[in-house]
């Protein structure tokens, strides 16, 4: 499995404690991806 790197500051933008922001950056990613696999690419319909 690959890795994405998440900028320092993105983390601490997050209002939570230090130990649940990477959980909640997992899955606020899962949750974009999922919603564009759903939408219907506008290029070819």
């Amino acid at each position: 499995m690959s890795s994405i790197e998440v900028p320092a500051d993105v983390f601490d933008s997050i209002a939570s404690l230090p130990d649940e922001r990477e959980p909640i950056v997992r899955q606020e990613l899962a949750v974009s991806l999922y919603r564009e696999a759903q939408t219907p690419n506008r290029d070819t319909g």
